[in-house]
């Protein structure tokens, strides 16, 4: 089954149906500017395909195309015809042989080029040089041996240069700092030597930057610390690299990812805290010495620091523990002093000291905790419903299927840690909504896990139910995660509220109706949060965006990415500071727990506080005939601000997917 438009050519997916690219193709009598054949299980050679005058897109991508025989890429020599080709993609197939020089043959107009994960081999031809339109420009993972070709340097407009994986060898081209626009850098995993050109901090707009895995010498270029737009990676692991880290590392604030582990590095290591977003750092496997800096502690939103096989001295700073994300701690095969604790006998590690009235209070707490629960299981009824541990896990193959590569007309909602596409998966028969997070953004995948943990928890009418979710890994290597929800068909609240934003054409009105149920869903929903949940939870990010009505017009909260649990106490629900104070324990452990919790302020528990809120934020557009600025419901205290006075529309915000 096969989509014929006037421009477009996309045959339907048939899941595990091997066959070849149909020869009926050829006999399509309208003009294609689109063709399509991406992610099926189209097998064998690839037909001729010069007819398609006005193609500006052929995509071949994902299919299992070719015998790695040297005719795999014959087909090429009649899209030079195409001379109105813009995008072509055939990567994930089975292509061999050498490219062809004839590829540079193609359209000037051609802008985005993909021939990467196929066993393609030879040198890469310096005709490619004559396409001076390319901005993208995909050969990974493939078998392409010799240089860089000089021809290169005609790439004026080259934003993404992805080269990783194969067997180039020789310097690094210098004139790849003429690449003003490049964001993106990957020629890891190859057989460059030499040192690396100084010349790469000429391009400002660099986000990604992968060296890895070479046989690279030298000092790192301080030209290079001086990329403030470095903010995904920085990865020069595996050379043989030397000289002394340079102080100016600190002055890349926005990365992600440093790892320069697995060279001949040494001296100390520079003051870094001003990396405020640092998520990964990596030194190991070289020849730091000194001491570990206590600067490190203030790197928050460290998750992984490995420190090991380096030639480190004195003990281990005790402000390491104040990294309060910290999963990954690796200080091994170094000159540290200082005797470890945790009374495992197997490794000769004696018992920490714990005081006795600390004792004495983990009994006590650790005995309401379980009443508590014991009491509370006897009073709730069970439910079929599974938790979100027990639901079946969705490959990335089949959400990327499912909304169509997560293309821009799936795209439905958009937020501070990821963006939101409809699509249809084989395992559902209604339309599923697909939440993906953006985990290039410092705190998307602890916004993951809080709202898995959340949902984990959640039984109520009035909420989102998850569906399934994934942890995985993309087509290129990188770190993905999505949860999968029931589709809302009536959207958000906002959308209602405000529909001159989204659709000026088909004003949604709701009548008082409506809104009372609207209110009374909301209320019932956050009753149930903060007074009958298990786990009760406070949401945090409460706004009419986050309130998604079903067919029915009922309302359901979603987006607990930044939910907050709090403790109970003989089945009523306490904020953690009365619960504290119960105890009779210091306020200033609270402070230090949490400081975002105040005594005098803390999140409100009561439905009604929300349910006036709500009908404010309801109303309120009625009143001024304008969108309603500045209501939100915080950790520390619940208000709400309306400025109208100089509002202005804002529209939602597109997303980069993994």
């Amino acid at each position: 089954m096969a989509l014929f438009h006037p421009t477009c050519f996309m045959p339907s997916p048939i899941s595990n149906f091997v066959r070849p690219i149909p020869t009926s193709i050829t006999n399509a009598s309208s003009p294609i500017t689109i063709f399509d054949l991406g992610q099926n299980y189209f097998v064998g050679q690839v037909p001729t395909l010069g007819w398609l005058n006005d193609l500006l897109l052929l995509s071949l991508e994902y299919n299992y195309l070719g015998d790695n025989s040297t005719k795999d890429l014959e087909f090429l020599k009649s899209l030079t015809n195409c001379t109105k080709l813009q995008v072509l993609s055939i990567n994930n197939n089975n292509f061999g042989g050498n490219l062809p020089n004839f590829i540079g043959n193609l359209s000037t107009e051609l802008i985005e080029l993909y021939v990467g994960y196929n066993q393609i081999s030879g040198k890469i031809p310096a005709e490619l040089g004559n396409l001076i339109g390319l901005t993208l420009l995909g050969m990974e993972q493939n078998h392409f041996e010799g240089i860089i070709p000089a021809a290169f340097e005609k790439f004026q407009k080259m934003q993404d240069l992805t080269l990783n994986r194969n067997k180039l060898l020789g310097d690094i081209p210098h004139f790849i700092g003429n690449f003003s626009q490049l964001y993106w850098l990957d020629l890891h995993h190859n057989m460059f030597e030499g040192s690396i050109p100084p010349s790469i901090g000429n391009c400002q707009h660099l986000q990604y930057l992968n060296l890895a895995q070479n046989k690279l010498r030298g000092i790192i270029p301080l030209e290079i610390f001086n990329l403030f737009s470095l903010s995904i990676l920085l990865e020069l692991s595996h050379n043989f690299l030397s000289g002394s880290l340079p102080r100016e590392v600190g002055m890349l604030k926005n990365i992600g990812k440093l790892d320069v582990s697995e060279n001949n590095l040494f001296g100390d290591i520079p003051i870094i805290g001003e990396c405020v977003s640092l998520e990964y750092l990596h030194l190991q496997g070289n020849s730091f010495n000194g001491t570990i800096p206590s600067s490190l502690a203030s790197l928050k939103g460290l998750l992984y620091l490995d420190l090991s096989r380096n030639q480190f001295y004195g003990s281990i700073p005790n402000v390491i523990q104040n990294i309060s994300g910290l999963k990954h701690l690796n200080v091994s095969f170094n000159m540290l002093e200082g005797e470890l604790c945790g009374g495992i006998s197997e490794l000769h590690l004696a018992s920490c000291p714990i005081n006795v009235s600390v004792v004495s209070f983990l009994i006590i707490l650790s005995f309401i905790i379980i009443i508590t629960w014991m009491k509370k299981r006897n009073q709730n009824p069970s439910f079929d419903s599974p938790t979100i541990d027990q639901l079946a896990k969705v490959s990335y193959q089949d959400l990327h299927q499912g909304t169509d590569g997560f293309s821009d007309k799936n795209l439905i909602g958009s937020g501070s840690f990821g963006c939101v596409y409809s699509g249809n998966l084989v395992s559902e028969v209604n339309v599923v909504a697909v939440k993906v997070l953006n985990l290039q953004k410092n705190g998307a995948s602890k916004s993951f896990i809080v709202e898995c943990n959340a949902l984990k928890n959640i039984r109520h009418r009035n909420s989102v139910k998850v569906l399934t979710c994934c942890s995985s890994t993309n087509y290129k290597g990188q770190e993905f995660k999505a949860l999968v929800f029931y589709y809302m068909k009536n959207g958000s609240l906002e959308q209602w509220l405000h529909p001159e934003i989204l659709n000026s054409e088909h004003p949604k009105t709701l009548d008082l109706g409506h809104r009372l149920n609207i209110i009374i869903d909301v209320a019932s929903a956050l009753h149930y949060l903060h007074q009958e949940c298990e786990q009760l939870i406070i949401h945090c990010d409460l706004k009419p965006s986050n309130v998604l009505l079903n067919d029915d017009m009922v309302a359901h909260v979603s987006d607990f990415g930044i939910a907050t649990f709090v403790s109970t106490i003989g089945g009523t629900s306490q904020p953690l500071a009365t619960l504290l104070q119960v105890l009779r324990m210091p306020v200033i452990y609270l402070l230090i727990l949490n400081p975002s919790f105040t005594i005098l302020s803390s999140p409100s528990l009561s439905p009604n506080d929300f349910s006036s809120e709500m009908l404010k934020m309801l109303s309120l557009k009625d009143i001024k005939g304008m969108v309603a600025k500045g209501i939100c419901i915080t950790r520390s205290r619940s208000f709400i601000q309306p400025d109208v006075s100089n509002c202005s529309v804002v529209y939602p915000l597109r997303c980069k997917t993994n």
